[in-house]
């Protein structure tokens, strides 16, 4: 059992890393928090649709922590404790760990592609009401206008949740379960396989075992 549980904790410790990494690469960064990223909940949601739900929300989970231990400065502009209880929840803890739920599609979509996108999209939008709550209560006059502060903040996390960090990666999970889906469709003994073929046997008009993919 132990073995078993090697290959996908090493499988989430890696996409935890390859996500904090692509989270401080930052396109552009707003003046009153969020930035676009490169795509940097992709990695958590391809493990969350090849390991499950619950691998998935861990990873998430454990995620969320490390984003919230890069983004202490925030938590300096707010003043009561409540405040700062909202913030972490609604802006980092909960905010990311939705991001397990990316492969809730997995056994409701035949294509990987649609399913993982869609998936995507679907925490997207979580992660997206939990930035707007945040914004219409806690941040209201503060970095957002007490007056319709449910309407700015509509507009203003949308400026980054629909930018390139989204974009980026609904286009990097089409592409990734597009690419391997052609690979599926082309086995080792496919004919295009075996015009690649360099073995002796194969030039001598006879077919070696690796040209039959066995």
């Amino acid at each position: 059992m132990t073995k078993n549980r090697t290959l996908p904790l090493v499988e989430c410790a890696i996409m935890i890393a390859l996500a904090t990494v692509l989270s401080m690469v930052k396109l552009a960064e707003l003046p009153y928090g969020g930035s676009i990223t490169i795509a940097s909940m992709l990695p958590i949601a391809i493990i969350a649709y090849r390991r499950g739900m619950g691998w998935g929300l861990g990873s998430a989970f454990v995620y969320a922590v490390i984003q919230q231990l890069l983004g202490l400065n925030s938590l300096s502009y707010v003043t009561t404790w409540q405040s700062v209880v909202a913030v972490i929840l609604l802006d980092y803890i909960v905010a990311f760990t939705v991001v397990g739920f990316a492969g809730i599609f997995r056994n409701a979509i035949k294509s990987q592609a649609a399913a993982l996108t869609l998936g995507c999209v679907f925490v997207s939008v979580l992660r997206y009401a939990c930035h707007v709550i945040s914004g219409a209560t806690v941040w209201a006059g503060l970095s957002i206008p007490t007056q319709a502060a449910l309407s700015y903040s509509f507009i203003y996390n949308a400026t980054y949740a629909s930018g390139g960090h989204n974009f980026g990666c609904i286009c990097g999970v089409y592409r990734l379960c597009h690419r391997f889906q052609r690979g599926k469709a082309s086995p080792a003994g496919s004919r295009k396989f075996r015009r690649t073929c360099t073995c002796h046997e194969h030039s001598r008009g006879t077919c070696c075992r690796r040209c039959r993919g066995i």
